[in-house]
């Protein structure tokens, strides 16, 4: 049966003195910006793989990321995570150019965000525990409410490809559809199982996974059709789906919790034609899942950390984990096409770099009229880098082969040579001229 319910919108500012809260705070993350492309920067030290985002302002653990309007990255950071009476919740957004985050104070009325997608009319959809019902925020901080029944339970939040917005529904064991005028329609999944994780496949489907142990993965036309397909592997967790470039979708095997003695360790596919296949792995209960824009990799946290699958030759490979990371969550491809993931315990962003700006050696000493190389490193940069000095009255800088460069010292003084890639990542070297 179809349940049609319309709700009614109350439109809210996201801060203002009625709730208490400041109108947006910001603050310095590790990765400022050189440039001005929407990409994560590096920051003119030696690079690292991983890089972290703390942000000292945050009030609660940074829980789902999705890329933004503006192909930044937004996040919720919700209060029904956290340990500790201080907690808030806001809507976050990280800036890619200038490596500051942006923080919207939520309403106090509201409780437990979760999910979160950037909808077709270019403001940020979420949803909410308690009330339950969905959110959307315009990008300059102005939220509306769209009540749901008072058993619902919205968990996570997809673009539809019909231009609604379509979300899991723990609580009423169903996928819910809303318009951008607030019209809400759910549609009960066959099994009565709860749906946890909701995404929009390259075929036009609505695909979602299901927070049981009957092993399932299901899809729903936008016209409200629900398929189930059970995996070959029972009694494991779906942990996290991703959609698959030519249609159907990639899942993850695992447990309830990355530390129960339930193991599960495969990665699996649906088909659009309902095709299942299960991958054997390495992975030690495999969670969080996204996949590269070509769909010939897809990366995966699992309990020990962020690992590679080759779609193309079914390889595992260990990457490991971030630095000073314990605790992952809400993998995301951005935009730049590094790896963004929260880290609630934390209340961090984290990043891992796929394509690393390294120079060698990391600073000079010359004399006047001297001069000396440094040689540049940019796995699949595509294009040439090139490099500029701050100050040509003390040092020059010429190209001197492939990704090489000749500094030359001019007049006593320091300097800065910046090695840059097309996307103004950039790596600072130190001159000093005696």
């Amino acid at each position: 049966m179809v349940k049609s319910i319309v709700r009614t919108a109350i439109a809210i500012a996201a801060c203002s003195a009625v709730y208490g809260c400041s109108a947006t705070t910001t603050g310095p993350v590790a990765g400022a910006a050189h440039g001005a492309q929407q990409y994560i920067l590096q920051n003119g030290q030696q690079p690292l793989q991983w890089e972290t985002f703390d942000i000292a302002f945050v009030k609660g653990p940074i829980v789902q990321l999705t890329t933004g309007p503006d192909e930044m990255v937004w996040a919720t950071e919700s209060a029904s995570a956290c340990q500790r009476t201080s907690c808030h919740q806001a809507i976050d957004r990280l800036d890619l150019v200038t490596g500051r985050v942006r923080r919207f104070v939520l309403p106090k009325t509201i409780f437990g965000i979760e999910g979160i997608a950037t909808g077709p009319d270019g403001d940020l959809w979420f949803t909410v525990a308690r009330p339950p019902s969905i959110g959307k925020m315009t990008t300059g901080g102005t939220t509306t409410f769209y009540q749901l029944g008072p058993s619902s339970a919205p968990f996570s939040i997809t673009a539809g490809p019909d231009g609604d917005l379509w979300f899991a529904d723990l609580g009423a064991d169903a996928v819910g559809k809303i318009t951008t005028s607030g019209q809400v329609t759910e549609y009960p999944v066959p099994s009565g199982s709860p749906v946890k994780d909701i995404v929009t496949g390259s075929d036009g489907l609505l695909w979602f996974d299901e927070a049981t142990f009957d092993s399932r993965v299901g899809s729903a036309t936008t016209g409200g059709t629900i398929t189930e397909y059970p995996a070959p592997t029972k009694n494991v967790f779906i942990g996290d789906i991703a959609p698959a470039v030519d249609g159907g979708v990639w899942f993850t095997e695992t447990s309830v919790g990355r530390h129960s003695p339930v193991d599960g360790h495969k990665i699996g596919r649906v088909t659009t034609t309902g095709t299942v296949t299960e991958f054997a792995t390495a992975a030690d209960k495999p969670w969080f899942v996204t996949s590269e824009r070509d769909g010939k990799r897809l990366f995966v946290f699992d309990k020990t950390g962020l690992n590679s699958f080759s779609t193309v030759s079914d390889t595992w490979r260990t990457i490991g984990p971030p630095p000073n990371g314990i605790d992952w969550q809400s993998i995301l491809m951005g935009s730049d096409g590094n790896i963004f993931f929260s880290e609630p315990s934390i209340d961090s962003f984290g990043v891992f770099v796929r394509n690393v700006l390294s120079v060698t050696p990391t600073s000079l000493t010359l004399t006047v009229g001297t001069s000396q190389q440094i040689s540049a490193s940019e796995p699949t940069a595509g294009l040439p880098l090139r490099a500029i000095t701050s100050n040509k009255a003390v040092a020059t800088v010429a190209s001197a082969g492939p990704d090489t460069f000749l500094v030359t010292g001019v007049g006593p003084g320091t300097c800065i040579v910046t090695v840059e890639d097309h996307r103004r990542n950039a790596f600072d070297v130190a001159v000093t001229v005696q």
